[in-house]
């Protein structure tokens, strides 16, 4: 006889968003989501959350700031080029697994899962790209409508609110960066022999 199959999780908790989650002060919803966390005990700011990616990732950049002992966990790539909404393709350079610790904006609440991320070196304005492996995990649900984050905990449900994203100086250096890369791919493809 065919068995209904069983949810993922028995302890899942309702998560609802009210008008009392809207965040009017400085919010716009045109702002990508982007919130705080903690990895590996460390405070990261500018998490960007992208609920259209199937890949975590962590940039280089970043994890070049890790105590040394993350390093010695970094694994071959898992899989093959990351392709973006332009079709454009992006090897990963290595696979790392690290706690990662999502904190309620009032402290009172976290949680605390072993994430995988693709290490990819390349410039951005973002430490890490939290995507739907990771949202699946914590049994968070983002909302650009009121500009929060809400998560289960043993607790019951917990919001984070996100940060205004740091624009500017951070977008224009990753753009540099991006423009003398694509300049520098260039300048190899012209040097190959034919």
């Amino acid at each position: 006889m065919h068995q209904p199959p069983k949810p993922y999780h028995q302890n899942i908790l309702n998560i609802a968003f009210s008008v009392n989650d809207l965040r009017t002060e400085h919010w716009d919803p045109n702002y990508p989501l982007h919130i705080t966390v903690f990895v590996s005990q460390l405070r990261v700011e500018q998490v960007y959350i992208d609920n259209g990616s199937r890949v975590n990732v962590i940039y280089q950049h970043y994890l070049r700031q890790l105590p040394i002992k993350w390093k010695e966990y970094l694994q071959p790539p898992s899989q093959g080029p990351l392709v973006g909404f332009t079709s454009h393709h992006i090897w990963p350079t290595g696979t790392v697994r690290l706690p990662f610790t999502l904190t309620s904006h009032d402290e009172a609440k976290e949680i605390t899962r072993a994430l995988e991320f693709s290490v990819v070196d390349r410039p951005t304005e973002h430490n890490i790209l939290l995507a739907r492996p990771a949202l699946f995990q914590l049994q968070a649900i983002p909302s650009t409508l009121h500009g929060v984050l809400k998560f289960n905990t043993s607790d019951g449900s917990a919001t984070v609110v996100v940060t205004k994203p740091k624009i500017g100086h951070d977008v224009e250096r990753a753009a540099r960066q991006e423009t003398q890369s694509r300049q520098n791919e260039g300048r190899q493809k012209k040097r190959r022999p034919t």
